[in-house]
């Protein structure tokens, strides 16, 4: 029987900080995931994104949490998530979802977007690159 997703780990850098990226067998599948998503974002920002879901080909979304060690709390490594669904993996798309991802990961690295550009672009190629070789390893478990 075919897995209903698929889902794997990018890393924008040579540090432990990456993305959960979930690849949906459907965009019905896709969508579904983005309103489970929804009830942890505050109630006005919800209702615009849910509002405009049907439209959504993939999505980027970033947290930030903090979780205790035996030294105290820090960040914990995963950025975020990144969703597709599987007939909609277009370069446009991934490349657009990795910008966000880098980006976020600029953010908490304390990069500038402006003078550190060039790292950002990297983390863009990085991202892309690893999505495109670890979704085509896993990509017969969706069909």
């Amino acid at each position: 029987m075919a897995a209903t997703k698929i889902a794997f780990r990018v890393y924008p850098g040579k540090e432990t900080l990456y993305f959960r990226v979930v690849v949906h067998n459907t965009e019905k599948a896709l969508h579904s995931a983005i309103r489970k998503a929804l009830t942890s974002l505050d109630r006005l920002e919800a209702n615009k994104l849910r509002r405009r879901i049907k439209h959504f080909r993939a999505i980027t979304w970033s947290y930030n949490f903090n979780v205790a060690y035996k030294s105290g709390r820090r960040l914990h490594p995963e950025l975020g998530e990144i969703h597709f669904h599987a007939g909609d993996v277009t370069v446009e798309n991934v490349s657009h979802e990795m910008t966000h991802a880098a980006m976020k990961w600029a953010l908490r690295m304390k990069l500038s977007l402006t003078e550190d550009d060039e790292l950002v672009a990297h983390a863009v190629g990085v991202l892309s690159q690893q999505f495109y070789d670890k979704a085509a390893k896993l990509a017969h478990k969706l069909t």
